[in-house]
């Protein structure tokens, strides 16, 4: 009974790591195109990914008739975490 499961983790742990190298791959790609170092590209992705979920939540509170818990969520938290990410990334850099 407990095969399954491990079967699951060990498969699910194998994917992770493929698909992690080909993260760090493409940011490191992505780096060398812009010119800019590695650190500064993958602090501006982790920003925007960090901020989607709440941008969902916003979007469907806007839907559902209530804009203020909407507003508030879109306009306190995504606002200040890109804010904060890409100063905090430029502030770091050294380019």
């Amino acid at each position: 009974m407990l095969w399954p499961y491990l079967l699951l983790f060990f498969t699910c742990c194998a994917v992770f790591y493929f698909v992690g190298e080909l993260v760090v791959s493409s940011l490191m790609r992505i780096s060398i195109f812009l010119g800019w170092r590695e650190f500064v590209v993958a602090f501006i992705v982790v920003a925007f990914a960090s901020s989607l979920p709440n941008l969902f939540v916003g979007i469907s509170s806007a839907l559902q008739g209530i804009p203020q818990l909407s507003f508030g969520d879109v306009a306190g938290n995504n606002l200040v975490a890109l804010t904060l990410g890409v100063a905090l990334a430029t502030f770091f850099s050294t380019a």
